[in-house]
């Protein structure tokens, strides 16, 4: 997978620093409302284009995907709320049908709460 990296990530830098080179003719931008004037080369301009399109583009992913997020949130702390009730029902399960507190770190089946008298032997 890293050589795969390489092998499409070096012809694009050799591309970038290529158009780069080529492009270094200076332009004057003129910024209207302000009165000012900026002279930049051609491969700054399209270099500063692409990060502020970058950095727009993932400003308007993170802001769609707010919906998501919190409704992930959401649901983490239901599962967390679930899985507290589901200990304490097992904790006051195990402590009617007068199980040991000592088994309360080991998995139980489901069977063998309800119904410990059904459940099938345990062979060694």
């Amino acid at each position: 997978m890293r050589w795969l990296s390489w092998i499409l990530l070096l012809p694009l830098c050799v591309v970038v620093v290529v158009f780069f080179v080529s492009n270094r003719t200076v332009i004057t931008i003129d910024l209207w409302p302000l009165g000012y004037t900026v002279e930049l080369p051609v491969f700054a301009i399209v270099l500063v284009s692409l990060m502020f399109g970058f950095v727009l583009g993932g400003m308007i992913a993170w802001a769609r995907g707010a919906k998501n997020r919190s409704k992930a949130r959401s649901v983490a702390r239901d599962a967390t709320s679930a899985r507290r009730e589901l200990s304490a029902l097992r904790q006051e399960i195990r402590k009617e049908s007068g199980m040991d507190t000592e088994k309360t770190d080991q998995k139980i089946s489901p069977q063998e709460t309800i119904m410990p008298s059904l459940s099938a032997p345990k062979i060694p």
